[in-house]
């Protein structure tokens, strides 16, 4: 089946998690292609060279350097129904020209077709706001769930309990599908030798990735830790460059990020979900989550695995690394059993 993938641009992670739904796909026999835009192409085109691309119109979303995260995606409302329209025509041209028999959206709303089955994954069927804007979930939520009938099934990347996503997935939506946690890593390699004091994890959207990095470096030049950070650009050189205890990289292979996480006693990095589900395959413990600044979704993550005693997690503006490191020890970890035979039979059910 010629199959379209198309993962959203907002941060790596829809990117990311889409690399085992391309290798199942192909090891199935489908004939794949991709569409995205930014970083999120850049990653993809890395991971699989030989696919054929197309770039579809980026959702673009600028972020606050402060915590006023909600207001400012608000304020860019019509930019993103604007991109949506845009790409949903994209779609429909590429559909008529190649003549797709499914497509698969990792969040992006206009990736549809209604001649051809189409998927949306997501693993917020709900998006969670507190405090203030308790009140305006419903309104947003609503919306959202409008957006995804569009498609023909929704694929949440979990275990039918909601392990990892929590109160994101909950839901009692028919056209549902739990496909299982999808990670880009493979079976971890047990007592790997350590060479990081410290992996630090730099990822989504500007200027919040930019504070974090220079914050984490401004504390770590006073500290002797071995420290690596990688930084979240695929547009850069993949080459380390170390500067006295401290090394950089801007964009690390799968292969080389899943060695390098298994060689790091500690990881400090966002709470996204495609984090949370990398590092859960790898039973990583040691995790510090800073959830990006005003951020609903990743404030809840690192609230619930913090609860749940599993990762400590701090506020980017409470960031002490040393202090937080040894609060770090106090909790158990991931320990999780994960395969993609429930993708598989998802991708199995497609032909039948």
């Amino acid at each position: 089946m010629k199959t379209l993938i198309t993962p959203l641009d907002w941060g790596l992670g829809h990117a990311t998690r889409c690399v085992p739904v391309i290798r199942a796909l192909m090891d199935k026999g489908h004939e794949v292609f991709v569409a995205s835009s930014g970083s999120a192409l850049i990653l993809l085109k890395q991971e699989f060279p030989t696919l054929q691309f197309f770039e579809l119109p980026s959702y673009n979303p600028i972020y606050s350097s402060k915590s006023w995260l909600v207001i400012k995606l608000l304020s860019q409302v019509f930019k993103f129904v604007n991109a949506i329209k845009k790409e949903h025509r994209q779609i429909q041209h590429l559909v008529n020209e190649h003549h797709f028999g499914l497509i698969i959206s990792d969040h992006r709303y206009g990736c549809y077709s209604k001649n051809v089955k189409s998927i949306f994954i997501t693993h917020q069927v709900n998006f969670l706001f507190s405090g203030f804007w308790k009140w305006g979930g419903w309104l947003v939520n609503r919306w959202h769930h409008t957006k995804m009938k569009n498609f023909h099934s929704i694929w949440i990347p979990d275990l039918a309990d909601s392990f990892l996503s929590g109160g994101l997935s909950k839901s009692n939506l028919e056209m549902v599908t739990f496909i299982g946690p999808l990670s880009r890593f493979s079976i971890p390699v047990e007592n790997s030798q350590k060479k990081y004091d410290l992996l630090v994890l730099i990822s989504g959207p500007e200027p919040q990735r930019t504070i974090f990095e220079r914050l984490v470096k401004k504390q770590l030049e006073k500290k002797t830790l071995r420290s690596l950070i990688v930084k979240g650009k695929p547009n850069g050189r993949e080459e380390l460059s170390p500067e006295a205890s401290i090394t950089e990289a801007n964009h690390l292979s799968a292969a080389q990020l899943q060695q390098t996480i298994e060689q790091s006693e500690f990881i400090l990095c966002r709470s996204g979900y495609s984090t949370v589900m990398d590092l859960a395959n790898l039973k990583k413990k040691n995790v510090i989550f800073v959830p990006t600044p005003g951020q609903p979704e990743q404030e809840y993550l690192a609230w619930k695995f913090k609860s749940e005693g599993i990762a400590h997690s701090i506020e980017q503006r409470d960031l002490a690394i040393e202090k937080d490191m040894k609060l770090a020890r106090g909790f158990k970890g991931f320990c999780f059993s994960s395969s993609n035979d429930t993708l598989i039979k998802a991708i199995e059910k497609l032909g039948s």
